[in-house]
């Protein structure tokens, strides 16, 4: 008997990139890589330039919007 494939599961990465942090595209690196490891396909990267993280969502409520577009594509 054949195992049947799971659908793979898709993620949007999101990421904030402090003005004081430095490393930020080997961050966004880890997460495509850690999503790789989870057998996650990564379907679209989602960046915001910002002094600090936003407290309540992470990302500014305009970013929130931009991904919920794509998410919806």
């Amino acid at each position: 008997m054949m195992e049947q494939e799971q659908p793979k599961q898709k993620a949007i990465i999101v990421g904030v990139q402090l003005k004081k942090g430095s490393d930020f595209e080997y961050a966004m690196m880890e997460l495509r890589n850690l999503a790789d490891a989870c057998f996650i396909e990564v379907v679209d990267e989602l960046s915001q330039k910002a002094d600090r993280i936003n407290s309540s969502h992470y990302i500014g409520t305009g970013k929130i919007q931009e991904l919920r577009a794509l998410m919806e594509a």
